[in-house]
């Protein structure tokens, strides 16, 4: 049987995801990238910047708990825990690790949503597997339970489909050989309470953060600091921001933010040692060295 699925190409898949999120209350589906994880690769981590509200949902509770150090939120390791409502529900590269997709997709559909976007391995990524003689080569992820296409993706999920007043669309990423479903209902979902931090000033802000780092909540120490560093921006509260970030391994955040500060204020010795510090744990060894070597001759 031949089936004929209308697709969207996408080309880049996390400025793709981000304009889904962007200012809208998400829970994403398998946010900890156990058991490898990167803060500086993690994808809850980027979309955090620009979603209004981001909550997790994950099955490993030692991830939630890493996670939990960079961005605040609701965490879940149970669909049945949810009890908000969000404007999207992100289910990417998911699917494909569960032993019952059924039981799986019942209960993410239990959570009460708008949209819900699905990404998955796409079938073409078979076409890197070999057969030599009796042995058949296949390079895919140890996990991995299945492949899926436009149809067999929309097939897995038309359960969960009303035909009648459901928007569906269907798109493949090329570049990471995915396939995506989104769905859309009819759904308005009840708003979150604004959960922006008090704005303190400078050195309230900076007390409230050492204290909210010494518990363990960096993610709540970030937060204070750009809410006072948004209403007054100051070397201190930028610099106290850049060490969190190094100190949780997020040296691409803290690169990108130095970087930003410098070319407004070219003479902060103190973020350019910061900055430099970055880009020696990045590896560009030359590049830190020079730096710090105009900050001396600044100084």
């Amino acid at each position: 049987m031949t089936h004929q699925i209308e697709v969207s190409d996408v080309d880049d898949r996390r400025a793709w995801l981000a304009g889904h999120c962007a200012e809208r209350s998400v829970l994403h589906v398998g946010c900890c990238d156990v058991p490898i994880f990167d803060p500086n690769d993690n994808l809850h981590i980027f979309l955090s910047e620009h979603t209004d509200r981001l909550d997790g949902l994950d099955i490993s509770e030692a991830g939630v708990e890493v996670l939990r150090r960079h961005v605040d939120g609701l965490y879940f390791t149970d669909p049945a825990a949810v009890t908000r409502e969000y404007d999207l529900v992100l289910v990417p590269e998911v699917l494909e690790h569960t032993f019952n997709p059924g039981e799986f997709l019942s209960g993410i559909f239990s959570v009460r949503a708008a949209k819900y976007l699905f990404t998955v391995p796409h079938i073409q990524w078979y076409e890197r597997t070999r057969r030599e003689g009796g042995m058949f080569h296949e390079a895919v992820h140890g996990d991995h339970k299945a492949w899926y296409s436009p149809y067999t993706l929309l097939n897995t999920l038309r359960p969960f489909i009303d035909e009648e007043c459901d928007e569906v669309e269907v798109f493949l990423l090329s570049k990471t050989g995915s396939v995506a479903a989104l769905l859309s209902k009819q759904v308005t979902p009840q708003s979150f309470e604004a959960a922006e931090p008090e704005v303190l000033g400078i050195e309230a802000a900076l007390e409230a953060a050492r204290v909210l780092a010494s518990e363990g909540r960096d993610a709540g120490a970030l937060r204070v600091l750009a809410a006072a560093c948004r209403a007054n921006p100051d070397q201190g509260l930028v610099c106290a921001q850049l060490e969190l970030l190094l100190g949780l391994g997020r040296t691409m955040d803290a690169l990108r933010r130095s970087v930003s500060w410098l070319q407004a204020h070219p003479q902060d010795i103190r973020c350019r040692l910061l900055c430099a510090d970055a880009m020696e744990s990045l590896g560009d060894h030359e590049a830190a060295r020079n730096l710090r070597a105009s900050g001396s001759a600044q100084s």
